[in-house]
C-alpha cells in the first residue's frame, strides 16, 4: 500500500495543477472586438448602413483639431426602432490620437445601423466601428487551457484506475 500512495499523491498534485491552469485560463478570457468599418470626415454627415451581428457596438474616436471642438455621434437602427447617443465635447485641441472608446447596445432584428455625426470645429475625425465577437482566448491561452485540461483528465483517469486496481489486489 505504501508504494501506491506516492504515485497517487503525485497524480493528485498534477490534477490540482491542471485544474488551477484551467481556472487561470478561463479567467483570461477577453472580449474580441471585430472590425466593421471606418468613417472619416471633417463635417457633419449621415453614414451608409453597416451590419453589427449582435448589436453590441464599439466606436473608437480619433480627432484632429486646433482648438476646442464638439463631436456628437448618434447610432441609429436602420429601421428607426432605436437610437443611442454618444457625445464628445472637448475644450482643448487634439492631434489625432485616440480620444475615446464608446460602447452601446442596440437590438434590431436586421442588425443594420448607421451613424449620424455632428461635428463642430474639427479639422478631421476618424471613427472606427467594431462589434463584440464574444469572449475568446488569446492563442497562447488556448494552448495552456488545452494542456492543463489534458493534464487534469489524464491524472484523474490514472488515479481512478489505480484506486480500482488497488481494491482488486487484496481480493486476488
Amino acid at each position: 500500500m505504501k508504494t501506491l500512495k506516492k504515485p497517487i499523491t503525485l497524480l493528485i498534485v498534477l490534477l490540482s495543477l491542471g485544474l488551477l491552469g484551467v481556472a487561470y485560463s478561463v479567467s483570461q478570457l477577453q472580449t474580441s472586438w471585430n472590425y466593421i468599418t471606418v468613417f472619416t470626415g471633417s463635417s457633419s454627415q449621415t453614414t451608409n448602413p453597416f451590419i453589427a451581428p449582435n448589436g453590441h457596438i464599439r466606436i473608437d474616436e480619433f480627432v484632429k483639431s486646433n482648438s476646442s471642438y464638439s463631436l456628437g455621434i448618434m447610432v441609429h437602427e436602420k429601421d428607426g426602432a432605436g437610437t443611442a447617443g454618444l457625445t464628445s465635447n472637448h475644450l482643448a485641441s487634439s492631434d489625432g490620437r485616440l480620444l475615446g472608446k464608446y460602447y452601446t447596445t442596440l437590438h434590431d432584428s436586421s442588425n443594420e445601423y448607421f451613424l449620424e455625426i455632428n461635428a463642430g470645429n474639427i479639422e478631421s475625425y476618424t471613427l472606427v466601428v467594431f462589434y463584440d465577437g464574444g469572449l475568446q482566448f488569446s492563442p497562447i491561452m488556448s494552448v495552456i487551457f488545452m494542456l492543463c485540461l489534458a493534464l487534469s483528465l489524464v491524472s484523474c483517469t490514472i488515479i481512478i484506475q489505480k484506486k480500482k486496481s488497488s481494491k482488486r489486489l487484496p481480493n486476488q
